[in-house]
């Protein structure tokens, strides 16, 4: 895909989104991202006057087909279910109708390219993730009977700057900042964690080999190819910091259905897009620790 593409992102104003974002501007490509009016754009407030947005709450969808020649879908957002009364409906709503509706308005405007982000737990381990799986069912049906390109990028454990407060890993390293205890899990869940950065990479590695892709429906699985456990993550945070956590493992219960191994077996993307990850799990935290030490040190000011 040539350069000055127009790419529609969903999601922008997130942890990856913003990420990525910047990572498309800086390859010029032109953008139009879809948000509500209401959601916070701290993470990409220096990138809007280089944007074209509009607020989902105050446009018709399809108002944003008919005024842009699309040329690629980046489908990112998505609700992970926290902090709702009407939990159910909103993440059914977010996580398969609305991305629905998008691949039905790629088939009538004609957009060849839909890339999806995904998550790699079952379906079994959270609501969130069984909406995501079920949205592939419909992704699939769309693939398979028009002439559209769907790309399903499965993302494994990522972090890096600028994630939400309320996730895990920022959590931690914010706890571990302040001298707060830590209530965890037994911590011997194992995951693929994979920085942003290099997830990142992973995207704009893809738009700029979409002649590669040859199937109507593509799947890319996202990670280092290696794992580790909880407990040696948050020991690795602690080395990167220089400050011991304070952790009551086993405070929080497992989940009913724990996930207790998660791994990205990358020799696919490796394949046809020659994609691998470049930054070490030292430098990724190096990276994500420095940037929240400096949010530490200007709340404190």
């Amino acid at each position: 895909m040539s350069r000055k593409s127009k790419i529609l992102l969903t999601g922008a104003t997130g942890f990856l989104g913003s990420h990525l974002l910047s990572g498309l501007i800086d390859n010029d490509y032109e953008v139009i991202i879809l948000k509500r009016s209401f959601d916070p754009v701290w993470k990409i407030k220096d990138l809007q006057t280089r944007i074209k947005s509009y607020d989902l709450d105050k446009s018709d969808l399809e108002d944003v087909f008919k005024e842009n020649k699309i040329d690629i879908i980046i489908h990112l957002a998505t609700d992970y279910g926290k902090d709702s009364k009407s939990k159910v409906n909103r993440v059914i709503s977010t996580n398969i109708e609305f991305p629905a509706r998008l691949m039905e308005l790629a088939v009538n405007y004609e957009i060849k390219f839909f890339v999806n982000t995904h998550t790699a737990s079952p379906s079994t381990y959270l609501f969130y993730s069984a909406t995501k799986n079920a949205f592939l069912e419909i992704a699939g049906f769309y693939a398979a009977n028009h002439n559209l390109s769907f790309v399903n990028m499965v993302i494994e454990y990522m972090y890096g700057e600028r994630d939400d407060d309320i996730k895990f890993i920022p959590a931690i390293i914010n706890k571990i900042f302040k001298g707060e205890e830590i209530k965890a899990s037994g911590g011997e869940q194992e995951r693929d964690f994979i920085y942003v950065g290099d997830v990142v990479n992973a995207y704009l590695l893809l738009l700029k080999k979409t002649d590669n892709i040859k199937d109507d429906f593509t799947e890319f699985n996202i990670g280092t190819g290696d794992v580790m456990s909880f407990r040696t993550f948050i020991e690795k945070i602690e080395k990167s910091i220089e400050k011991k956590a304070i952790v009551s493992w086993g405070a929080v219960p497992y989940r009913k259905n724990e996930l207790f191994y998660s791994k990205a077996d990358i020799s696919h993307i490796n394949q046809v897009l020659g994609w691998s990850p470049e930054v070490s799990l030292e430098q990724g935290l190096l990276n994500t620790v420095g940037w929240y030490r400096n949010q530490q040190e200007d709340n404190s000011q």
